[in-house]
């Protein structure tokens, strides 16, 4: 069994979401980019399932990066 994560985000706020979706759906798996398994749209809502990553946030520790940590992380 795969543990996931759901977001939904509603229709009225997704006109931005749609091109974003399709071009993550084009890239190939990589280790630092979360996996989309799934888009759901219903009438009211568009619902993504991701893989789950349970390690924290980006952000947990301190809220910007330098730009040398940047690199590091999305180099």
């Amino acid at each position: 069994m795969t543990r996931v994560a759901i977001k939904q985000i509603p229709k009225s706020v997704s006109a931005a979401l749609t091109h974003k979706i399709h071009h993550h759906r084009r890239q190939p798996h990589h280790p630092y980019i979360i996996q989309m398994y799934k888009v759901i749209v219903t009438e009211s809502s568009i619902w993504i399932v991701t893989e789950l990553c349970c390690d924290g946030e980006l952000f947990d520790e301190k809220s910007r990066l330098s730009e040398d940590e940047t690199r590091i992380i999305f180099g």
